[in-house]
């Protein structure tokens, strides 16, 4: 599905609890869909340089629903910059479409050469929305309820597979010069390079959506002036013309990850025409891609029955003042500021959200709480407050630490957070397939100055 920004899409609703007729519990459906949100009007959209001069490629919001028969749960991936907050979007879904808002996690693939949309959370670092961003975050709001609502209307019965690849088009931003913590580009600094895919296929094989996860800032064509996707884009793109079905990008730990190539913080006066910035998108994307598709071809466990779980939790952190940043970049006056931390799970898999960019090291943290094997972080997810970053990098004084609006502490605070959501969810619902008992092997370590987890809305698994 495909159109321009803001068209009316059309879709049957489906109700939020089984019906006569319908799968039996636990037996999975799922559908998908996409709709262009490309920006008619670029005036006051350019958050990170003077402003759009023209259009690249065009920016898609892509949806997948997934249901076992008792409830439902929704990802939404966006060609953007990122979303501020997404509370009344998601209650919006909720009251429209059945899926309870703790059960949609929603999040931009963070290309730089793509508008932000939304306001920034109490206290969290960004830059200010314009007038001209907030008009079009209504329609990219819009937008995304309609492709949420397709992607529902097209639900079908479906199996779950799970896949690891390794590609390597990212390496740690973190470089010291003159005896200080710049961006750059740091081959011996830590950097994920695994691929996480999730799939849904139906039951004649064929795709029906395909999430990749990977750990790398969409900046390699940031200073061109070009709207357009970058190469998370133009990974989804070449991926969907490969395999099929719909390909939604999610950002994993991007807080300390730059691309292999690009024009940011080079240093070396290289200054490159367009065509050849643009080569450098396509050829890191196409390299991503076809990790995507081997990786999901390869995938030799498929299973038809899982059941689903959603959950959200504000984790209270002590707030901390941004420094040495752009003086466009604002940040409210507050003693805390929450972490957001949504999860997701289908059967042994589990979407793990948080709140803004999470550096490496504090991503291995958090997801060491996790009893899933098949654990899947996911940064700037149904908001971003700034960066994350983790005890090391605030030792060092790096960038992210710099641009982080929390005291350290805050990713041992959210680790015990999540075994909580783990250990709430095993003990509401018994799941299809056995997974192992819930373990927390990264709350041994206190958090330094972070407040304890509370609950911002009660955790809970199914719609309400």
């Amino acid at each position: 599905m495909t159109g321009r920004a803001g068209e009316p899409v059309a879709g049957d609703l489906v109700a939020g609890e089984p019906r006569a007729g319908e799968p039996r519990v636990g037996e999975l459906r799922a559908g998908a869909a996409r709709t262009d949100i490309t920006p008619a009007d670029l005036r006051g959209l350019d958050a990170m340089t003077g402003g759009f001069t023209g259009v690249h490629d065009a920016l898609f919001c892509r949806a997948v629903v997934v249901d076992d028969g008792v409830r439902s749960i929704a990802v939404v991936s966006l060609d953007l910059l990122e979303v501020g907050s997404s509370g009344d979007l998601r209650s919006r879904i909720e009251r429209e479409l059945g899926i309870g808002s703790q059960s949609i996690l929603i999040a931009a693939s963070h290309s730089h050469t793509a508008p932000r949309v939304g306001r920034t959370p109490a206290g969290g670092l960004s830059r200010p929305p314009t007038l001209e961003s907030l008009a079009y975050t209504a329609v990219v709001f819009d937008a995304i309820v309609a492709t949420v609502r397709e992607a529902q209307s097209r639900l079908q019965s479906a199996s779950l597979g799970f896949g690891r690849g390794r590609v390597d088009v990212n390496v740690n931003r973190d470089e010291l010069r003159d005896s200080e913590w710049m961006l750059g580009q740091n081959p011996d600094g830590a950097s994920d390079k695994t691929l996480r895919v999730i799939a849904f296929r139906a039951h004649d094989g064929s795709p029906i959506a395909t999430l990749a996860c990977y750990a790398v800032h969409p900046t390699v064509s940031l200073g061109t002036t070009l709207l357009g996707a970058d190469l998370a884009g133009a990974a989804a793109a070449a991926a969907e013309s490969e395999l099929g079905g719909v390909v939604l990008w999610l950002p994993g730990s991007i807080g300390d990850q730059a691309p292999r190539l690009g024009l940011e913080h080079r240093g070396d006066g290289f200054a490159p025409g367009a065509a050849e910035v643009f080569g450098w998108v396509d050829a890191l994307g196409r390299e991503v891609a076809e990790q995507i598709v081997g990786t999901t071809r390869q995938i030799s466990s498929w299973q038809s029955e899982a059941r689903l779980g959603g959950s959200e939790v504000a984790v209270p952190c002590a707030a901390r003042r941004g420094s040495g940043l752009k003086a466009d970049m604002t940040q409210d006056d507050v003693a805390g500021v929450d972490v957001r931390l949504t999860l997701l799970c289908v059967g042994d898999v589990a979407l793990v959200g948080v709140g803004g960019e999470v550096t490496t090291p504090a991503a291995e943290l958090i997801t060491s709480a996790s009893p899933r094997a098949n654990t899947v972080l996911v940064s700037i997810a149904n908001e971003r407050i700034g960066y994350l970053a983790d005890d090391d990098a605030f030792a060092r004084g790096t960038f992210a630490a710099r641009g982080c609006p929390v005291q350290p502490g805050w990713d041992t605070a959210v680790a015990r957070a999540l075994a909580a959501q783990f250990a709430a969810a095993d003990e509401a619902t018994e799941p299809a397939t056995t997974t192992e008992p819930a373990t927390a092997t990264a709350t041994e370590r206190e958090p330094a100055t972070a407040t304890e987890p509370t609950t911002a809305t009660e955790p809970a698994v199914g719609r309400p």
